[in-house]
């Protein structure tokens, strides 16, 4: 008796459930069915309302989640979790920020600390890489700078470039500069610059002779784009600064990087700007949050990466620059003006340069160049 009690219950149990599944189900359809009604006859939604009564679209759907209020579906497909991982991965710091603390210790100050190291180690490991990586394709390089090189005399100015690159453009406050997503677009723009050697119509040099009598139409068509790209991303970071209210502060950005790191180079006769320093100007500019401002960044600083790893961080000034260096601490017996020497080697050039300095007969030759050079036997008589 008892055992058909119990299978009766249990009949009557499972039927209920059964009958209460397929209520849930009417009563879910019909409740959407008077949403949809609502949604066409204009009647404002929850988010409109702000009424609890209104059903959003697939709130019935028990493979819903909400994570931090998206929706997001449990059900995914393979390639929707392949593309999710991807993705994760990444936006992921490849080194933790909250490194600030080992046990009870205090190593760094704060999170912006670790930010910016964390950027100056990703600066020196993609230099390294781009260095060797150029070399080994065999693309165009400075066949005499050595990573010893590097690291004997520009690796401190990178390290103070890419301090003060992280300071105005706010690294610290970055996500970090460690991910993938910042990565790749730099050593990907790094890579390029240097395959670009080996496309022909982007092997001129910017001149007025060179721009008016060589370039051929494809370069034009190549500066053409590139200038209305960097035009619309301007236009975009104006329009954003304009609505967010900062743009007071990025003019004043702007005003501060064209003041102290461009006026006292430009005003110099021998300024040539070498694409690692232009492009460390430019990132510094592009600094918003937003992705493609990122994204701009990272390219720009990959320029940078490509600069000092295959040529080095050659001196704006050039010449000029190693000659006042080396007049400065004494390793050319050279007395003549500065003014002078430069005019000697914009008139006959580094080879008859090099004549005079290796005979000690620098400065008879120097205070001579106007008239008697470049025959170097008219240098013996004294100045």
């Amino acid at each position: 008796m008892v055992e058909e009690i119990s299978e009766e219950n249990d009949n009557n149990f499972l039927v209920g459930r059964m009958i209460g599944e397929q209520g849930f189900k009417v009563g879910h359809n019909e409740d959407r069915a008077l949403y949809e009604e609502g949604r066409e006859e204009g009647i404002p939604d929850e988010e409109s309302s702000g009424s609890n009564n209104s059903m959003p679209p697939d709130s019935g759907d028990i493979n819903d989640i909400d994570f931090d209020g998206n929706k997001e579906r449990c059900n995914l497909s393979h390639t929707s979790r392949l593309m999710k991982s991807l993705v994760g991965l990444f936006c992921t710091n490849l080194i933790p920020d909250d490194l600030t603390h080992v046990g009870s210790m205090q190593i760094f100050e704060s999170i912006e600390a670790v930010r910016i190291l964390k950027f100056i180690i990703v600066t020196t490991v993609l230099i390294i890489v781009v260095h060797f990586s150029v070399r080994g394709l065999n693309w165009e390089h400075d066949v005499y700078y050595s990573l010893g090189n590097f690291f004997h005399y520009d690796f401190v100015t990178a390290v103070l470039y890419s301090v003060v690159f992280a300071m105005i453009a706010r690294i610290g406050k970055k996500k970090g500069t460690d991910r993938l997503a910042f990565i790749v677009p730099a050593l990907a723009s790094s890579i390029i610059q240097s395959a670009s050697s080996n496309v022909w119509f982007l092997q001129n040099s910017i001149t007025f002779y060179n721009v008016s009598c060589i370039w051929p139409w494809q370069l034009f068509l190549f500066i053409f784009i590139i200038c209305s790209l960097i035009i619309f991303m301007s236009y975009l970071h104006i329009r954003n600064s304009i609505r967010d209210s900062s743009y007071v502060q990025r003019l004043v950005e702007v005003l501060f990087i064209f003041a102290f790191f461009l006026l006292p180079k430009v005003l110099h006769a021998q300024f040539h700007f070498h694409h690692y320093y232009s492009f460390w100007l430019l990132g510094m500019i592009f600094n918003r949050d937003e992705w493609w401002s990122q994204l701009i960044m990272a390219i720009a600083w990959g320029q940078f990466i490509n600069g000092i790893g295959v040529y080095g961080a050659d001196p704006v000034h050039t010449c000029a620059h190693a000659l006042h260096t080396s007049i400065s601490n004494n390793c050319l017996r050279v007395k003549a003006d500065e003014e002078i020497i430069i005019d000697t080697m914009e008139k006959y050039g580094g080879e008859w340069i090099e004549t005079i300095l290796s005979s000690g007969l620098g400065d008879a030759c120097f205070y001579k160049s106007a008239a008697l050079a470049p025959d170097i036997a008219n240098c013996t008589t004294g100045s």
